[in-house]
């Protein structure tokens, strides 16, 4: 398997900023490899509610989270300065595959890069239902021109 290179900033045209905690830290001195898993998360819930509340009390859908993967290329730190590049790598019927770059201290090369794939879901029967088109819209506003991340 070839190890993907860095996500180039530019590739990216929505960004929301992220401020390490000091229990995102591990005993090694750096953003634990766990934590990036939230902060794709964070941003990815941020962006939705731009849209549209999906939170549990005003909407009839949910999105659950299929599968997610991260890359990591470099350390990020207590201290630096975070921002989350966020992306579409795919629109399906009832799902949406996010591509996700952590950016630091406005370097143009990520240092950790994933993705995850949300399913939209009626919030009673969790079942499958389509993406609704004020989502798609957005979504497909920041289709990116990349290759999958974390594929063999």
């Amino acid at each position: 398997m070839i190890r993907a290179l860095p996500t180039s900033k530019s590739a990216f045209s929505k960004f929301v900023p992220l401020t390490p905690r000091w229990n995102d830290i591990d005993v090694f001195g750096h953003v634990n490899n766990a934590e990036f898993y939230a902060w794709f998360d964070s941003a990815v819930l941020t962006f939705l509610n731009s849209i549209d509340d999906v939170g549990p009390r005003n909407s009839d859908i949910a999105v659950l989270v299929v599968e997610s993967c991260a890359q990591f290329h470099s350390e990020v730190l207590f201290s630096d300065k975070v921002e989350i590049g966020l992306g579409i790598e795919r629109v399906g019927t009832s799902s949406v595959r996010y591509k996700l770059g952590v950016f630091c201290n406005d370097q143009l090369q990520s240092a950790v890069d994933g993705a995850f794939t949300h399913v939209f879901v009626n919030k009673n029967t969790r079942r499958p239902v389509p993406v609704p088109d004020r989502f798609r819209t957005q979504f497909l506003n920041l289709t990116l021109e990349v290759e999958d991340t974390c594929t063999s």
